[in-house]
């Protein structure tokens, strides 16, 4: 696992105890493109109400209204309202979505911390959302 000060893309780094995967140009990568391009089309069905994108890469799915990446340079490219943050501490208060996204991430998380995760979602996430 690559965590030195200048990893390349798509290499996994540790920050404050969680892994994330470096940005990288999923496009460039034809068979995980039609996955996701998949899992985006059952978003689709399923979008409602004020959505956050927990995670979202280089790319926030294009219903999110707010997303948040632990990596600056992906917020900065959001097509929506971003913000830099370690989604173990999401700072929203609590029910704010009618619909939280989390594409394609929680492997990266490390097995102890998907509860808090998961939780703190739960804290975001509206009732009946």
């Amino acid at each position: 696992m690559a965590n030195s000060a200048h990893p390349a893309k798509g290499d996994p780094v540790d920050i404050d105890g969680a892994i994330a995967e470096r940005p990288r140009e999923i496009r460039q990568y034809p068979l995980l493109n039609a996955v996701y391009a998949r899992h985006d089309q059952l978003i689709n069905e399923w979008a409602r109400g004020r959505t956050l994108e927990i995670a979202h890469g280089q790319y926030a799915h294009p219903t999110a209204d707010v997303a948040v990446d632990i990596f600056a340079e992906n917020a900065h490219a959001a097509q929506c309202a971003a913000a830099v943050s370690d989604a173990r501490q999401l700072p929203f208060t609590s029910d704010s979505f009618e619909m939280v996204i989390g594409r394609r991430f929680l492997h990266y998380v490390p097995a102890e911390d998907r509860l808090q995760l998961i939780e703190e979602c739960k804290r975001v996430f509206k009732p009946g959302g």
